[in-house]
């Protein structure tokens, strides 16, 4: 059966603790937090493209690494660590994005997605910043005529 597939994520790379990493950040909103990886655990996960096999990632893994064995206990830990900071397209991941979906709509309001990048936190200040914009465009506050 293939490995699952590394979903696409934004990766940076790094050093933490004067070892190579890459952190992984996500388009979608799915991850709590960004997530620091190893570069040998990158590397692995780099390999799971839904297609290969385990052990076609564990000799590809030997190649690039000049002949570093990869356990299967390990790489299966790997896929079971990633999968479970949801950045492999599996069904954890599914079912993270219902979960998602299913609470943006049964919330009583929207979160200020944009607050204090887009315009102002502050909501008396935010009023003020509008209105400055809306009526110059000839607009009121009342609502228009039917």
């Amino acid at each position: 059966m293939p490995v699952p597939k590394l979903r696409a994520l934004d990766l940076v790379a790094g050093e933490r603790n004067w070892r190579q990493a890459v952190l992984t950040r996500d388009y979608e909103g799915l991850l709590d937090s960004p997530v620091l990886l190893p570069l040998p655990v990158f590397m692995v996960a780099l390999l799971l493209d839904g297609q290969r096999e385990p052990i076609d990632v564990q000799v590809e893994y030997a190649r690039l690494t000049g002949g570093e064995i990869l356990p299967r206990w390990n790489l299966d830990r790997i896929i079971a660590d990633l999968d479970s900071h949801h950045l492999l397209d599996t069904p954890h991941l599914k079912a993270r994005r219902l979960e998602i979906e299913e609470a943006y709509r049964d919330a009583p309001c929207r979160s200020l997605s944009h607050a204090g990048a887009s315009y102002l936190v502050d909501p008396p200040a935010l009023r003020l910043q509008l209105q400055g914009r809306i009526q110059p465009a000839g607009w009121s506050d009342s609502p228009p005529p039917r």
